[in-house]
């Protein structure tokens, strides 16, 4: 069993402006920060955000000491100095991820996991295309599962950027990676109507 001597990193990435709706006297990034801090763990929670969104939205946020403004996101993976064993990242327009998931995750890390992702069952229809976009079959659901944040990683495991695009950092051992089966709670707000499921949620006590 793997042994941490300080608190879990973890960023929750503005990626868009969705998470900046407000929600219940709050910012969907607020909500998705909450949820964060819920972890038994008490990870050391940062925000980060484009100069982009910013600065075109300086309005929507609150004094906040742990707000990072970056110009570009590779740059800023490039130079990010590891403050923990664990690092982990989430993206804010997931605001309702239930601590379970932050838990499960770290506990994973510290069990030998070197990398560790949420992943979902898929529930579009999937289809298989030529070069020219012609449809040539349906390709099973079952055996496909959609990828999603929170993404964990044990940093002493880490040699450099991704190539692959569901994932942040390469690692030493790409073997080394597992998946965590997430929850409605995880579901993504892409629009201003995914505003009332996760009110409903909030509702109905879907916070923990």
């Amino acid at each position: 069993m793997r042994r941490i001597k300080s608190a879990p990193s973890l960023y929750i990435l503005i990626e868009d402006e969705t998470a900046l709706y407000p929600l219940k006297n709050k910012k969907i990034y607020e909500i998705a920060l909450d949820q964060a801090k819920n972890s038994q763990f008490k990870p050391d929670v940062k925000i980060l955000c484009p100069r982009n969104i910013y600065e075109s939205n300086i309005h929507a946020f609150n004094t906040e000491p742990n707000l990072i403004i970056y110009d570009k996101f590779e740059d800023y993976l490039l130079d990010l100095k590891f403050e923990s064993e664990i690092l982990i990242f989430h993206n804010a327009s997931r605001p309702l991820v239930p601590k379970r998931i932050y838990d499960q995750g770290i506990k994973m890390l510290m069990q030998g996991r070197d990398a560790v992702k949420q992943q979902h069952v898929v529930v579009d229809t999937l289809k298989r295309v030529d070069k020219d976009s012609f449809i040539l079959e349906t390709v099973d659901r079952d055996l496909a599962k959609a990828v999603t944040s929170p993404e964990f990683y044990w940093t002493e495991s880490i040699i450099g950027l991704s190539r692959d695009f569901s994932w942040f950092y390469e690692i030493k051992d790409a073997a080394n990676k597992d998946y965590i089966f997430g929850e409605l709670e995880s579901t993504r707000v892409r629009s201003k109507r995914d505003l009332f499921l996760v009110s409903a949620l909030i509702e109905q006590g879907r916070l923990s």
